[in-house]
């Protein structure tokens, strides 16, 4: 199996797996890293039409998840919020296939937290 279709197959997992959050910052969340790992996927085969459609998807599912934010949300927590998302972006690296390896724990996380 190629490096593009592990992608693609891992975008799919976690797509799929959205399915199961329980709230919905949560499947926000992993919708956008499943449209991330798309646009890896599409960039990779050089497919203009899965490009723009998931930095359109990913871009949609950040702005939703953190607007998605209680209403008079304390400036801490929207600080701790961001801090989470600039976490997993500084976490989450390409691993020796290319692919963009994702820190188990923050999968855990997604499915069971709003």
């Amino acid at each position: 199996m190629s490096g593009p279709d592990l992608v693609g197959w891992a975008a799919t997992a976690l797509f799929a797996a959205s399915y199961f959050c329980r709230g919905p910052r949560a499947l926000r969340l992993l919708q956008a890293a499943a449209a991330l790992l798309w646009l890896v996927y599409g960039i990779a085969l050089h497919a203009m039409p899965v490009i723009v459609a998931n930095v359109i998807v990913a871009s949609l599912a950040l702005w939703s998840a953190w607007s998605a934010a209680p209403r008079g949300a304390s400036p801490e927590r929207r600080e701790a919020l961001d801090a989470d998302l600039a976490d997993l972006a500084r976490r989450s690296h390409r691993n020796g296939r290319g692919a963009i390896a994702i820190p188990a724990e923050y999968l855990e996380v997604l499915a069971v937290r709003d």
